[in-house]
């Protein structure tokens, strides 16, 4: 694969009517030796859920690949080879300490059963990767090649913070869930109640997420890239809409790999990519705002698609499955609400930049716990009722460390003492 991305180089460099793409893509190919030759390793430590080990290797490689070589290559001014050098840096670092870290064997073995179990089931990942892969680059491409290079410096800064707020909750979340899923592939009601669980998780902590990064777009990107990239806000707070879809279809795509239906995956990929290309090519005749309507459009419709195939899986109902994600949408509805009043007073008042984002920030995260202490636990279902537990033992603990410390903490007195 590498080789043929380094012969391959010039098609994509040619589409987009950029020459100077090919040396960068040919060096970037180095990077698919690096991710192979250490993904054993990264795998048997998700087997093993030994995810300690996993964020480390990760997090050494990605501080020494991003922060150090590529940020001292920026402002170096390598420009684009800046990154590209990260990014090596980064999966090359990766690859040596995950190895370091599991020593598996190494010798030669092709055993003719196990084989043939891990290409089916391997060649249906693979293929879902790719077209999962071409959804994700898809509406990039359709403005990079329509709109130009500047339009697609916008939105590819508004795709990347919200890329970033999914992998931060749901994606670490399913690299979680996808063993344990796999060890209850054959009880269907345990598997069930655990995707159940899982949704509703990720409606009660995730959703706010990007309702909150919705309302601060303004702010966090004035801050984090600077005035010039003011026209990244509305595609970002149009993109945080399908995120909060796409956040629960993460789910469904761990639910669909352990119970090796990747094949059922494959063709609702297909579904995706297609929807995606044409809300692209459709959305390009009003610009990037359009092309992010078109592309959370998309995700919408996957949202229903993945559900449906994940509670077939499960034996589940919608019922259900829309009870369980009805706290998060109550909990993120006053969060955003809360908070975009809290920005508009701030704004209006001539508050600096970084001093609103902070301030509506904590009132959204203040919101957002008193809502979920004042969720009714009795009335909710089990599937429901389970995160909420979850989540007041870890704001007990909170608090009695802080009352420990001698720090009144009143609004927990009654949760404490029961």
């Amino acid at each position: 694969m590498a080789a043929v991305a380094w012969v391959t180089a010039w098609i994509p460099a040619m589409a987009f009517r950029n020459e100077s793409l090919e040396p960068l893509l040919q060096f970037l190919s180095i990077t698919l030796l690096f991710k192979s030759a250490g993904l054993t390793a990264s795998c048997l430590l998700m087997r093993r859920m030994n995810f300690r080990s996993w964020f480390w290797s990760y997090i050494v490689a990605s501080v020494v690949g991003s922060a150090c070589v590529g940020i001292t290559l920026a402002v170096a001014g390598y420009g684009a080879w800046a990154l590209a050098w990260a990014y090596v840096a980064q999966d090359g670092l990766a690859c040596v300490i995950l190895l370091i870290v599991v020593r598996h064997p190494m010798r030669f073995l092709l055993a003719r059963a196990e084989t043939g179990q891990l290409l089916g089931y391997g060649v249906g990942i693979t293929l879902s990767k790719v077209v999962h892969y071409g959804t994700q680059t898809l509406d990039q491409f359709v403005i990079g090649r329509w709109l130009g290079a500047a339009p697609l410096g916008l939105y590819s800064r508004a795709f990347q913070l919200v890329t970033i707020s999914n992998e931060t909750f749901a994606q670490v979340l399913g690299r979680v869930l996808f063993p344990a899923f796999s060890k209850m592939q054959d009880d269907t009601e345990r598997l069930r109640n655990a995707y159940l669980r899982a949704v509703s998780t990720v409606a009660l902590l995730g959703f706010p997420i990007f309702a909150g990064l919705a309302v601060v777009a303004p702010e966090a990107v004035l801050f984090v890239f600077g005035s010039q990239w003011g026209g990244t806000v509305i595609p970002l707070q149009i993109l945080c809409v399908g995120g909060l879809f796409w956040s629960v279809t993460t789910l469904s795509d761990q639910i669909a790999h352990a119970t090796a239906a990747v094949y059922h995956m494959f063709r609702r990929r297909i579904v995706l990519a297609v929807a995606i290309l044409g809300g692209a090519l459709l959305g390009a005749q009003f610009g990037i705002n359009g092309v992010a309507v078109g592309v959370a459009s998309s995700q919408v419709l996957m949202y229903f698609i993945m559900a449906r195939l994940s509670l077939q899986l499960t034996n589940g109902d919608w019922f259900s499955f829309a009870a369980c994600q009805v706290p998060g949408i109550v909990v993120t509805a006053l969060i955003a609400i809360g908070a975009h009043a809290v920005a508009m007073v701030l704004r209006a008042s001539g508050t600096p930049v970084f001093v609103t984002l902070m301030l509506t920030v904590t009132a959204g995260m203040i919101i957002g716990v008193a809502a979920i202490l004042g969720l009714p636990r009795t009335k909710l279902p089990d599937n429901v009722r389970w995160p909420l537990e979850k989540l007041d033992e870890m704001i007990a603990k909170v608090a009695l460390n802080l009352q420990g410390r001698g720090l009144p903490v009143p609004f927990m007195a009654g949760r404490l003492n029961k």
